[in-house]
């Protein structure tokens, strides 16, 4: 029976192609695009290096697969049942014969799983796969900071950004990269007394995977997640999107390498993860230097994370505080695999304390050179439901909780409730996956519910709802506030050539009240209503099209402020080139109504720009394939305003009502 199942699935979908490519649709699914990209470029790296370093599906633990973010519990259990009672997959075609596993997952799975039953262990651990890219991305107009007068804010170097990076993996077990990185208007400097070694950013990592002992080391730049990412929670943070269920609930994935060009969040050191049996301990130590804000008295007025150091005064804040950390995680995880917990320790230290305020929403933060704290998490697996939490603490008597349950009541349907508790003197500087509405998890409370329904295989609802308090004040609102948002999101997708998705979006939040002759602020209440339409027809093997349209209302008080987007992508792809564009008109003079919207973008490159104003967008992307391994990529673009002077402010501001920008990329894949 078992080989029966095996040579069905192959002669079923024995004509059907699937793309061994990148898959940016399931990406821009379930990310968060609302808010700024830079948490989702992260995020498109994280999972590019996933991409270059499959996971052997036949030996993956439920972990594993949970930490890619594209199978449901139901399907992972479904998944690893049909494993134990057929034997291993011997084809990627075999998985639509398990319940609940449809074209679209099967597709969206496929480039982050190896199945490889021709070569001998021995064989694939030989193979060599990699990359090296080098970028150039310029502005052609020239903005304020090269031409300033005042000599600590004139930008030190060319207003090209450079991007370079290397990637190797030596089989599943051994990968290595370094990344170098200059900002536009950052000078190159030579001064390895003050950490400058040429560009302003590298960063660099080795990777081993073990299989008995030592499971996995790394040595240079990592991050950590375990439990909820209360204690340790590195890394890219998913919000809420499309995606309602499996972006709220973080899974212990340990130590992995970070290569991204963002210079905030990770840890720089060595990292080893040790298994005997059911018991896992993970540990590390980290040292680096950051950038931060001093005042007169040299202490640290705000830690800052833009990573840009293009004249004197962000070069005096340059790398000027020396970061410590150390953290140890223990997991036990009995035989039977359906309940593992852990505790986790995390201690950092900075060579210099924090500035004491007397802001009232900043009572409760932590002003010393040294933070500590320490949590408990779990995890129960039981069919097709799933419950998870962790409990933490720091040393100056704050707490976070966090807890919930994930139900898959069938194939077509799947329910999700998280509850959230962080106290206001709650201080995790490195939990920046914890799940939260806020920039951090501190006091803030709120309880999160999501369902995702598939009635039919070409029809897909999903919703949430979100409703929070901030007991404490906050910066934007000096007195206890509260806060709501409801998604509802449909796709239809009747055939390979259509599909069609609708988002409707809405939240209300508290904001203070300024008036000229108020002393204390009032408190007033904003909402924001979005609507989202986006249809892709796919017209032949090389022709397809793209067009949304997107609108926004924002209300506060009397006062409404509406914005409007509408695009249309047109893609002509041939095996040796392929051809985008782009173009898109917007009308959104209020700031609040700005739109967030996934474009086309160079390889490994990820892109999510903001259209805010009135006017016009179009971009032009072109791929050639210079030779088998080596690709060239260019990218033109240019932005129209309507009534408006200039663009940007301060040393960022371009004198004129058009931006335009240039992007090239060679990459040899071997």
């Amino acid at each position: 029976m078992k080989y029966y199942f095996k040579i069905l699935s192959l002669c079923q979908l024995l004509s059907l192609e699937i793309s061994a490519q990148y898959n940016t649709q399931w990406i821009t699914g379930i990310l968060d695009l609302e808010f700024n990209g830079e948490q989702n470029i992260e995020a498109y790296e994280q999972m590019i290096l996933r991409y270059r370093t499959p996971l052997d599906i036949n030996n993956a633990s439920s972990k594993e697969l949970a930490g890619l973010y594209i199978l449901t519990e139901k399907q992972i259990e479904q998944l690893m049942r049909h494993i134990r009672e057929y034997g291993p997959l011997v084809s990627i075609y075999e998985l639509q014969i398990i319940p609940g596993f449809s074209m679209q997952t099967i597709k969206a799975l496929q480039p982050y799983i190896i199945i490889d039953t021709r070569r001998h262990p021995s064989q694939l651990s030989k193979t060599l796969k990699g990359y090296v890219l080098t970028r150039a991305d310029r502005i052609i107009e020239q903005k304020a900071g090269y031409q300033h007068t005042d000599p600590d804010f004139r930008y030190l170097g060319s207003p090209v950004k450079i991007i370079s990076k290397l990637r190797l993996s030596v089989g599943p077990r051994l990968q290595t990269g370094i990344t170098i990185e200059k900002d536009a208007g950052e000078p190159l400097m030579w001064s390895p007394s003050e950490g400058a070694y040429g560009f302003d950013h590298i960063s660099g990592f080795v990777r081993f995977k073990g299989k008995k002992l030592i499971k996995n080391i790394v040595i240079g730049d990592f991050t950590t997640l375990w439990g909820q990412g209360l204690v340790m929670g590195g890394g890219f943070f998913m919000g809420k999107g499309r995606e309602p269920i499996m972006t709220v609930k973080r899974n212990s994935i340990g130590f992995e390498p970070y290569g991204s060009v963002s210079e905030y969040g990770y840890f720089r050191g060595a990292a080893i993860e040790v298994t005997s049996g059911p018991l896992t301990v993970s540990s590390f130590f980290s040292s680096r230097n950051v950038d931060a804000g001093m005042n007169t008295k040299g202490e640290i007025t705000s830690l800052l994370t833009s990573g840009l150091h293009r004249n004197l005064r962000e070069l005096s804040k340059r790398q000027v505080v020396k970061e410590h950390a150390a953290g140890i995680n223990i997991e036990y995880q009995p035989n039977n695999k359906h309940l593992s917990f852990g505790t986790s320790l995390i201690y950092n230290s900075y060579s210099v304390p924090f500035e004491t305020t007397e802001k009232p929403y900043k009572l409760f933060y932590n002003t010393d050179a040294n933070n500590m704290v320490a949590g408990m998490h779990f995890e129960y697996r039981k069919t097709n439901t799933v419950y998870f939490g962790e409990v933490a603490a720091n040393q100056t008597g704050g707490y976070g909780l966090i807890s919930g349950l994930i139900a898959s009541l069938s194939h077509s349907f799947d329910a999700i409730i998280v509850a959230r508790d962080y106290s206001r003197k709650f201080n995790s500087p490195f939990a920046f996956q914890a799940f939260r509405e806020s920039s951090k998890a501190q006091n803030e409370k709120g309880i999160y519910w999501g369902v995702k329904y598939r009635p039919k295989t070409t029809l897909l609802l999903s919703a949430f709802a979100d409703v929070y308090t901030y007991p404490w004040l906050t910066n934007a609102v000096y007195s206890p506030s509260y806060g709501n948002e409801y998604m509802f999101n449909i796709e239809y997708t009747p055939s390979d050539i259509i599909q069609v998705r609708g988002l409707l979006r809405s939240g209300k939040k508290e904001m203070n009240n300024r008036t000229k002759d108020a002393k204390i602020p009032g408190v007033k209440s904003g909402q924001k209503l979005q609507l989202h339409t986006d249809t892709k027809i796919t017209l032949n093997n090389h022709v397809s099209v793209r067009f949304g349209i997107r609108h926004s209302s924002y209300k506060i008080g009397e006062a409404i402020s509406k914005g409007f987007l509408f695009y249309q992508d047109f893609i002509l792809t041939y095996p040796k080139t392929t051809l985008s564009t782009r173009f898109a008109i917007v009308d959104s003079p209020d700031f609040q109504n700005r739109f967030y919207v996934y474009e086309r973008d160079l390889l490994y490159s990820f892109s999510v720009p903001m259209y805010y104003g009135t006017g016009t967008k179009y971009y032009i992307l072109l791929k050639q394939v210079l030779f088998p391994k080596l690709h060239l990529w260019i990218k033109w673009s240019r932005t129209t305003f309507r009534n408006r002077e200039n663009i940007g402010s301060g040393t960022e501001q371009i004198s004129g009502n058009t931006k335009s920008e240039i992007r090239g990329q060679l990459i040899y894949k071997f």
